[in-house]
């Protein structure tokens, strides 16, 4: 290095370059189903600004996927819609945004959807024991001469022994 030359060192200028991450957006889908439904696998489709779509395996009536960048991609900020493939007895699906399932995010924004699954158990009737079958009247009139024809003999008997007792009174 010639005399007089500055050193390059000590005289290299440090230059910061700013970076800053863009913050990232995270949407959970959530999915809850009643124990009439069967565990098993749900597609959720996403659809906006970006498509895009996963499928959540149910384990004892819960399950959720993320599209946060490690599960799934994730979503540049936009608007969104968010659907069940097959929404078989849907009772509950929302973002949180007040317009069920359709949601708008922002860099930095969580959202959170949930689908709720519901069958009905089927209404108690108070039948015990099977079908109620109609009962005919001819029946009914055998049924009460069987259940009084026990009376027949005790009630002669009765007269019997009342008519024997009346004459012997007499004598």
């Amino acid at each position: 290095m010639p005399s007089g030359a500055p050193d390059p060192i000590s005289t290299a200028s440090i230059i910061a370059v700013p970076f800053e991450e863009p913050p990232d957006t995270m949407v959970w889908i959530e999915k809850f189903h009643n124990d009439l439904i069967p565990d098993g696998n749900f597609q959720i489709q996403i659809s906006g600004t970006t498509d895009a779509g996963c499928v959540i395996s149910t384990n004892d009536g819960m399950g959720s996927c993320h599209f946060d960048g490690i599960d799934n991609p994730l979503l540049p900020p936009g608007t969104y819609t968010a659907t069940e493939v097959n929404d078989e007895n849907l009772m509950v699906a929302d973002c949180g945004q007040g317009t069920g399932t359709t949601f708008t995010i922002a860099a930095g924004d969580m959202v959170t959807c949930r689908f709720i699954n519901m069958i009905e158990p089927p209404p108690d009737n108070g039948v015990i024991g099977g079908e109620i079958i109609p009962i005919e009247s001819t029946s009914l009139i055998l049924a009460s001469t069987q259940s009084f024809s026990w009376m027949i003999p005790v009630l002669l008997s009765g007269i019997g022994i009342g008519l024997f007792v009346v004459s012997r009174k007499s004598e």
